[in-house]
């Protein structure tokens, strides 16, 4: 072989080596740190029974090898990755002691990702803002300490004008001093524009009354619609847990209309992430996802996205968006689509995925399991932490991450 040759050949092996090393980055998901908590800290071991398993098998045939998919199925099944550990959701960011880490929602990087929708919440909890022509809808609003920390900041960067906020949609979550993570910011908007906030009745019972105007709050209900503008919202109650004292938990989902690139989608949001015991409120989740996916079937959406952008690689997504509207970032995952477009087979698919995982909790809660599966052997317990010979402890009755025998 020439020296020219050689030297040729090593070149073109460099560009090419360069070249997958750039898309392997570009694969790579962006590191959540909404994530830190996302594993189980304990080494316990997945006791799940035949037909867990089998309900758990279907769930990841739904997703298939899809990355956004699997992450989807792994946090609402609470299913194993790679490295064979269950994943979790996050805990409790909340404005108050419901918090026992200290830990707290950071923002998000806000970004543009429809023709008239930006992104504006953080890494665990969303904030939408849809652009009607005649003001904005906010879909979510994040912790009360969100507004100042991520909203605000965020929608500045954008160049929105939070007075132009004429509605918030509540995917769930009440209103009051104890707000939780996506109503935390409505009383600002509330007091300070006149904005409306909708909510399911469900909802409105239990928030506090007077924490806002009362005539500022609408109940959204099956069927119901909201136009502003040139953009007409659908309404569907999925309720989450089962009556107590009349009353049913859970909140609304949402079938917003979209442009991409000037040409109409329609984007589906479902009400609630999690899935909750008892057995009865399990029932109640999967019958509200019967009518949800009633409603899928008629209004046919081809986006589907969470309230929780950590759940199904939505902040991927978004990263995706900006690096391709970058020229000098530009990669091989800048295809023709939008990366939130799924058509209307995968946005089904994906809402079939969060159904099949509420089968497979419900059989776990059959079973006398835990939501993720995990227990000591048999013969074994959970270690806690003793109480002081005085009856103190820091932390008692905390679970130290040891399976013991059985006393």
């Amino acid at each position: 072989m020439g020296r020219k040759t050689f030297i040729s050949l090593l070149v073109m092996l460099l560009c090419l080596s360069s070249v997958f090393s750039m898309t392997a980055m570009a694969q790579s998901p962006v590191q959540d740190p909404a994530k830190m908590w996302t594993r189980s800290p304990y080494p316990l071991y997945l006791k799940d029974t035949a037909l867990v398993k089998a309900e758990m098998e279907e769930a990841r045939q739904l997703a298939g090898d899809d990355w956004y998919f699997l992450q989807l199925q792994r946090l609402q099944c609470a299913d194993v990755d790679e490295s064979n550990t269950v994943v979790q959701t996050p805990g409790s960011n909340n404005n108050d002691a419901m918090n026992p880490n200290g830990w707290r929602e950071v923002p998000a990087v806000p970004t543009k990702v429809f023709d008239n929708v930006y992104y504006v919440g953080g890494m665990e909890v969303g904030g939408w803002i849809i652009d009607t022509g005649d003001g904005y809808i906010m879909l979510d609003t994040s912790y009360a300490y969100g507004l100042d920390t991520i909203l605000l900041p965020n929608m500045a960067k954008l160049g929105l004008n939070p007075a132009k906020v004429k509605y918030i949609l509540i995917t769930h979550g009440s209103l009051g001093p104890n707000t939780a993570d996506h109503s935390g910011a409505v009383k600002y908007f509330c007091d300070n524009f006149g904005t409306k906030v909708v909510m399911s009745a469900s909802e409105i019972a239990r928030s506090t009354p007077g924490w806002v105007d009362p005539k500022l709050v609408i109940e959204g209900f099956t069927g119901k619609t909201l136009t502003l503008g040139d953009t007409t919202i659908t309404m569907v109650n999925t309720p989450r847990t089962a009556p107590v004292n009349g009353v049913i938990g859970g909140g609304l989902s949402y079938f917003i209309p979209v442009k991409i690139q000037g040409k109409r989608h329609m984007w589906a949001t479902y009400g609630n992430t999690g899935i909750n015991g008892p057995l009865a409120n399990i029932q109640t989740y999967l019958d509200s996802m019967a009518t949800f996916l009633g409603y899928v079937d008629s209004l046919k959406p081809d986006i589907a996205i969470s309230s929780h952008p950590f759940v199904d690689g939505s902040i991927r997504r978004m990263e995706i968006i900006r690096e391709c509207d970058n020229p000098r970032t530009r990669n091989d995952l800048c295809g023709p689509h939008n990366p939130f477009l799924l058509g209307e087979t995968g946005a089904r698919r994906y809402f079939e995925i969060m159904d099949q995982c509420a089968v497979v909790r419900y059989e776990r809660e059959a079973a006398g399991l835990p939501a993720n599966g995990l227990g000591c052997p048999d013969g074994y317990v959970l270690e806690r932490i003793p109480f002081n010979a005085d009856g103190t402890a820091a932390n008692p009755g905390t679970p130290t991450g040891k399976c013991v025998p059985k006393p």
